[in-house]
């Protein structure tokens, strides 16, 4: 017996759209999957939706590594911090 394969649904993403994610992240890290996709879709003339070039991502081991937005303190703030851990130390 000889495995003829292909069987089932075909990948959607082929091996070029595949490293073409991985450079467009190289290349701008700060890329949305909106604009991966619509860039795909001129490429290839493909459509792909969101869910499956993040999957992609993640398989390629890309996470969300944008930082966390954090608060501003204001100048009372950053007075109180920086003297709070003087008065521990007299």
């Amino acid at each position: 017996l000889k495995h003829r394969g292909e069987n089932g649904r075909p990948r959607v993403l082929s091996g070029k759209e595949k490293q073409a994610i991985g450079q467009y992240v190289r290349y701008k890290n700060e890329i949305t999957l909106n604009e991966i996709k619509e860039k795909l879709s001129k490429m290839h003339h493909k459509p792909m939706s969101a869910p499956t070039i993040s999957r992609q991502l993640h398989e390629n081991g890309y996470k969300n590594v944008l930082p966390q937005p954090t608060q501003m303190l204001t100048s009372y703030e950053k007075k109180t911090t920086c003297t709070m851990g003087q008065e521990a130390y007299k």
